[in-house]
């Protein structure tokens, strides 16, 4: 799901309230000294981004910016609209959480300060990103199924399969190491949520040789939606499947059997991004484009084993 992230100007608040495909605008002028306390949240679904957007809301309030939160919804033509409000003057900068490509547009922004681009960007030109490394993270993952002797490894992504994902490039970079060949027919597109996740399992046939012995997953909801679904079905998990999580998040640790998962930092992720694009603007922060490493760590709990026989 993608997310825009705006800090609005001092004396101009503006909030875009998305409702199916028409979108309202709202202006409310502020006076000199005084600002916007409130805040818009158009359905945070994802818990991942609920937590980034609260590391960057403290941030900001901190340096007297208000947030104001808009949604794309994977909509090109509402990404276009929130991006040329920079030129026109209604807004200062925007944190994009969550970037496919970018437009000449966006990157004279970026050039300019007013764009930071924070957690994923997989588009084709070289842009500074804060966020982990995204191909090392999925690299140590999928080692670690590996090394279980997992030699069937599905990839499950939110998106059409694209040429840039770092992602996808760890995860194709670990099998080269263990000289294991990847089958594009385990590639599952369009898997974002707990529903997804359950329908993986009603999906999988245990008897087929061919079929996936692990799952390498995007997030720690659909991991939570297969364990779940392969519990009501008598799947044992680990011994007869192994699923791996990625961001540990809270409802990793509440399933039986626990997801083992990839930790991101995702509070300093946050706040890295507020502090950058904040310095960018008022130009105090000398080495603004530098960024702290966020590094990743590994969460062994209980989905990640041997198949059982082995």
């Amino acid at each position: 799901m993608d997310q825009f992230l705006v800090v609005v100007q001092d004396r101009l608040a503006v909030f875009f309230l998305v409702s199916g495909i028409e979108v309202f605008k709202i202006g409310i002028h502020l006076q000199p000294g005084c600002f916007l306390t409130g805040k818009t949240c158009l359905l945070l679904v994802a818990p991942l981004f609920a937590y980034l957007v609260d590391a960057i809301e403290h941030t900001v309030t901190a340096l007297n910016y208000r947030l104001v939160i808009l949604q794309t919804r994977g909509r090109a033509e509402l990404e276009h609209f929130y991006v040329e409000l920079i030129q026109k003057n209604q807004l200062d900068g925007l944190i994009i959480t969550n970037l496919e490509a970018t437009t000449p547009l966006i990157d004279q922004l970026i050039l300019e300060g007013k764009i930071v681009l924070c957690n994923r960007y997989r588009g084709q030109t070289r842009q500074t990103v804060i966020g982990i490394d995204e191909e090392q993270a999925s690299y140590e993952g999928t080692d670690l199924l590996l090394q279980h002797r997992h030699r069937k490894i599905a990839y499950c992504t939110a998106k059409k399969e694209i040429e840039q994902d770092d992602r996808f490039t760890g995860f194709l970079n670990a099998h080269r190491v263990h000289d294991c060949r990847f089958d594009p027919l385990h590639y599952y597109t369009e898997v974002r949520s707990i529903a997804d996740g359950r329908r993986l399992i009603q999906e999988l046939d245990l008897d087929c040789p061919y079929r996936p012995t692990a799952f390498f997953t995007n997030s720690d909801e659909v991991a939570a939606g297969m364990v779940s679904e392969a519990g009501r079905l008598g799947i044992p998990i680990p011994d007869s499947l192994s699923i791996l999580g990625f961001d540990d998040q809270m409802i990793a640790s509440l399933t039986q059997p626990e997801i083992t998962t990839i930790r991101q930092p995702i509070q300093p992720m946050g706040e890295q991004a507020a502090r950058q694009l904040i310095g960018k603007l008022e130009k105090f922060e000398e080495n603004s484009d530098e960024a702290a490493e966020l590094t990743t760590e590994l969460i062994i709990r209980q989905t990640v084993g041997y198949l059982k026989g082995f």
